[in-house]
């Protein structure tokens, strides 16, 4: 996933970042797709920017439409990696909501669509800070979306549940209904994590695996060379079987073609 000009450590990580930096990519030999670190001037409404981020296309635009109190909003300081070990060095700034009572979201279409081969997988990441106090901000999620079927998989912070995280699929290829993975009083309010997902396309019908791991970044775990499920260091693991979305050996496949943060208060 890295960039060596960067010089990002970790090839099957990705990094998105209240959330910060955003990657997708391959493993090795490295293929970053999309990098949106959020670099731009800071303060200022995220809704109608023009996204510079890599494999990123047009401005930002609303999900749905709500008063300039619920839209997210760029702010500085960004989110960086805390004490990990091995992380590489944070840019760009953070999304937030400055107010409201109800979610805002936005999305931003992608120059060209992420496929996944069959049999081969993608890896995500972002950093997040959870708080589901009265005076935090609540469901920062992060959506991968074919804008033509629909189809998504997300990962953060769901609608229901207490301080709760999930990984998520939403896809015709299902039936259309939500499956999920996920767990209540998965963090503490305040507290920031690094997740990075994994998005298997199996050849086998319903095969395919959507998962993803976090680390908390207040304590100073040394991070793997490669994507790990069974990293003892980690402090989740949610793993979704028996899905399919991005089979590209069937007709109709969707992929990911555009990007949809959420946060409400």
């Amino acid at each position: 996933m890295a960039r060596p000009s960067e010089g990002l450590p970790h090839p099957l990580i990705a990094s998105l970042i209240a959330f910060g930096s955003l990657l997708v990519a391959t493993p090795s030999p490295a293929t970053l797709f999309v990098h949106e670190p959020f670099d731009y001037a800071a303060p200022s409404i995220l809704e109608g920017l023009g996204a510079t981020g890599q494999n990123l296309s047009g401005a930002y635009t609303p999900v749905n439409a709500v008063n300039t109190l619920f839209k997210l909003r760029v702010s500085s300081p960004g989110l960086d990696y805390g004490e990990l070990v091995g992380a590489p060095g944070a840019r760009g700034h953070k999304v937030t909501q400055f107010g409201g009572t109800g979610p805002g979201d936005a999305r931003i279409a992608l120059a060209q669509p992420v496929a996944i081969d069959s049999g081969q997988a993608i890896f995500f990441s972002a950093r997040f800070t959870f708080d589901d106090s009265s005076n935090g901000t609540h469901r920062a999620s992060i959506a991968l979306v074919d804008d033509g079927t629909l189809d998504e998989i997300a990962f953060g912070e769901p609608v229901g549940g207490i301080r709760a995280l999930r990984v998520a699929a939403q896809t015709a290829a299902t039936g259309g209904t939500l499956q999920a993975a996920g767990l209540d009083r998965a963090f503490e309010n305040g507290q920031s994590l690094l997740l990075v997902g994994r998005y298997l396309n199996s050849p086998a019908a319903q095969g395919d695996v959507l998962e993803v791991i976090g680390y908390d970044t207040a304590r100073a775990n040394v991070l793997p060379p490669s994507y790990d499920a069974g990293d003892p260091n980690k402090a989740i693991h949610f793993r979704l079987d028996g899905i399919d979305r991005l089979n590209q050996d069937q007709p109709g496949a969707s992929v990911p073609r555009e990007v949809k943060p959420t946060i409400s208060r």
